[in-house]
């Protein structure tokens, strides 16, 4: 038997939301996905989903690991700017 370890990221548009809910729930996704390799022969266990983050949130973790302490306060306000 071949065993694959796979990670990978979903989006979604919020707008989206409104239409269906379930598609943005974590147990609703992962037996989607299961069903759908399922349906390709593959079996499936061990789904792990994180909890959803939206874009500007992981910009903001990423940018924080990359600057210096003299340019928190204007990287800060251009993120909060953008959260408007």
């Amino acid at each position: 038997m071949t065993t694959f370890n796979i990670n990978f990221k979903l989006t979604r548009d919020n707008d989206l939301r409104h239409d269906d809910e379930s598609w943005f729930d974590k147990e609703h996704i992962s037996n989607e996905i299961k069903s759908w390799l399922e349906d390709l022969d593959y079996e499936v266990w061990d789904i792990q989903i994180d909890g959803a983050l939206k874009y500007h949130e992981e910009a903001k973790n990423i940018l924080w690991e990359y600057i210096s302490k003299h340019d928190y306060e204007e990287i800060q306000k251009r993120l909060e700017e953008l959260e408007e």
